[in-house]
């Protein structure tokens, strides 16, 4: 589940250009879930905006608009949950350039087991 997480994760990030849009952004994340065998998820926003508040627009949903513009700072962070409970997600906050998503962490992707 963390390898098929963080290849959707992969996917969002390169996606997150200036003009790129936030409906399809939604869209073909979500269907990168689905490939990997849990269609319909998550229920929270893949992506938003960060600023004054830690979730604000703009939101990355298929039913909205708007699109990807340099200067933005964006929260990626999709998930994957099973029946019954729990899951795994990934989060990031990245400041989009001319030239791509520059990741404001430098705190490892995946599982951190500590000691």
């Amino acid at each position: 589940m963390e390898q098929q997480l963080l290849s959707v994760y992969e996917t969002l990030v390169s996606l997150c250009r200036p003009g790129q849009s936030l409906s399809d952004l939604d869209r073909e994340a979500r269907e990168a879930i689905a490939a990997v065998g849990y269609p319909g998820q998550p229920t929270h926003p893949l992506c938003h905006g960060v600023g004054a508040r830690a979730h604000e627009p703009p939101y990355a949903h298929q039913a909205g608009g708007g699109e990807i513009a340099e200067g933005m700072v964006l929260a990626i962070e999709p998930g994957i949950y099973w029946e019954g409970g729990g899951g795994l997600r990934v989060e990031d906050n990245f400041l989009v350039t001319a030239d791509g998503p520059e990741k404001l962490s430098s705190f490892p992707d995946g599982i951190v087991r500590a000691g």
